[in-house]
């Protein structure tokens, strides 16, 4: 096609030469020729022999006669004597109106009204261009799409740490709770005044010899812990708890309430004997006990039940997913009623002996055997019972 539109317009000799061999009007048969090559239906040119020599000139304009037997050639001159000689139509302009026009158009009277339709590419189309755009561009679409990717990788880092610092500091917080629960008692203990105390202040400086002071430190201590012991009025705090939706606040964790009820509860051991479960059968004649209490984190209010606490619940009444969540279901199923028990053990599957014995599981008389003994002053060896 380019071959073509040369010897069309005579430089079928000059097709391997440079720019800078050629002449003037040569690089403007060359201007035309590439001009040709898009078969435009109009041919737009700007002084056409503007830097030309008379007689190349003439060249120039004989050919552009030549190209507009098939299309429309509009010339934008100074010469007005080209304009004559070469154009079939001329228009004067000056100052960007028009002075005069050898064939004006005549706008037609009547005209068929129509509407115009908003032109817009269809989605093959766009898509084709905008691939052929990136692969024309292929060094600034690579960088583009590098420097967007870090953008958009450096976000996702930043809102994955956020998430993460977020979710770390919920879970910290959730098993800080689920450690060291919130405990409100209806009496409360400030020991703050007795570790403040100076013990310096209280040292007596007896000076004679002949006479005996009173020391009134045990005293003043014994006043001030008494003292130190305030009444909290639960009530109140227990309504507004009810009032207020804390599940914004607390989240998964529950509020609980535990009920100072010392209850009398009996079992059997395996020889059939009767046994309080509060440990109360294996007191001593001193009225001494040599089992210990063992505080479980259950215990959250104060319960004077040796053996029985109640477990955390929710509103429902249902198993708290914090124990759950805590601990793993060796055998049988969460307690789903008010007559069901469910039997803690330490992370190595055992009970506390003291506790079997309490609650009938193994016989009483062995356990007092055990503590007819260790009042004795002997010595006992006990194996791992199963």
């Amino acid at each position: 096609m380019a071959k073509k539109a040369l010897g069309k317009v005579g430089l079928s000799d000059h097709i391997y030469k440079k720019p800078a061999q050629l002449s003037g009007g040569q690089m403007q048969r060359v201007a035309i020729a590439r001009a040709l090559v898009n078969n435009p239906e109009i041919i737009l040119a700007d002084e056409p022999t503007g830097a030309l020599d008379t007689e190349t000139s003439k060249e120039i304009m004989n050919l552009l006669k030549e190209v507009a037997k098939d299309r429309l050639v509009i010339i934008v001159t100074h010469n007005p004597e080209l304009a004559e000689k070469y154009s079939t139509r001329i228009v004067r302009l000056k100052d960007g109106k028009i002075l005069s026009d050898t064939n004006p158009y005549e706008e037609e009277k009547t005209r068929d009204e129509f509407k115009t339709k908003k032109l817009s590419l269809s989605l093959p189309t766009a898509l084709k261009l905008s691939f052929n755009n990136l692969l024309t561009k292929k060094a600034r679409t690579i960088l583009t799409a590098f420097a967007g990717s870090i953008g958009i990788i450096g976000i996702a880092l930043i809102l994955s740490l956020s998430n993460g610092v977020d979710d770390f500091i919920k879970e910290s917080q959730r098993k800080t709770l689920k450690s060291y629960p919130i405990e409100i008692k209806e009496e409360s203990l400030n020991l703050g005044e007795n570790f403040m105390r100076d013990p310096a202040g209280d040292e007596i400086h007896n000076k004679d010899d002949k006479n005996i002071l009173a020391n009134n430190d045990i005293l003043k201590r014994k006043s001030t812990l008494t003292s130190s012991i305030s009444e909290n009025n639960l009530s109140p705090f227990k309504s507004y708890l009810d009032k207020k939706n804390l599940s914004k606040t607390i989240g998964k964790h529950s509020t609980n309430y535990i009920y100072n009820l010392n209850l009398q509860i009996y079992g059997k051991d395996k020889d059939g004997n009767l046994i309080n479960t509060d440990g109360s059968d294996f007191k001593d004649d001193d009225d001494n006990m040599f089992s210990s209490n063992n505080p479980s984190i259950f215990n959250i209010g104060s319960s004077e039940h040796k053996n029985f606490r109640q477990i955390i619940s929710n509103k429902d009444g249902s198993i708290s997913n914090i124990v759950k969540e805590e601990y793993d279901l060796i055998d049988g199923k969460w307690p789903e009623n008010a007559n069901e028990l469910v039997l803690f053990t330490d992370k190595n599957n055992s009970v506390d002996r003291e506790s079997l014995y309490e609650l009938g599981i193994l016989p009483k008389k062995d356990y007092k055997n055990i503590l007819n003994k260790m009042k004795d002053g002997e010595k006992i060896k006990l194996d791992h019972q199963k």
